[in-house]
């Protein structure tokens, strides 16, 4: 099955509607990027808020494996734990998710910092959408 080309005008459109200037700009440089990946994580990042990605701990641990590099464009709750060190790159994570993370070892980084990272590694998850 053939993959559905994003358009990056629905992601400029999409921009103006975002107030949250650090959204904003995080939107616009993955939207530069030259590989597809990236634009894909920019267009789920500029979706409405009723479509917004919020995944559980217990979720991430679910597909996760140790030592994995995963990917959450929305926002990581502190619903479960992950039994195994992960690096986690998100937008945006609770206090309580964030506690569990760092007790278990785990490292969390922004969805920035892995601008430069081989995206072979990284597992993008976006089914959850509560």
């Amino acid at each position: 099955m053939k993959e559905k080309k994003i358009s990056k005008t629905k992601i400029d459109k999409a921009i103006k509607r975002r107030t949250n200037q650090k959204l904003r700009l995080l939107i616009i440089k993955l939207k530069k990027q030259k590989n597809p990946f990236w634009v894909n994580v920019a267009y789920i990042l500029s979706r409405p808020l009723s479509r917004s990605i919020k995944v559980n701990l217990s979720d991430i641990n679910g597909v996760s494996k140790e030592n994995r590099i995963m990917l959450v464009p929305g926002k990581v709750l502190g619903n479960g734990n992950v039994n195994h060190k992960i690096k986690l790159a998100c937008f945006s994570i609770s206090k309580s998710a964030r506690k569990k993370l760092e007790e278990n070892g785990s490292s969390i980084v922004s969805i920035e910092d892995l601008l430069n990272e081989d995206i072979k590694n990284i597992e993008l998850i976006k089914a959850k959408q509560i």
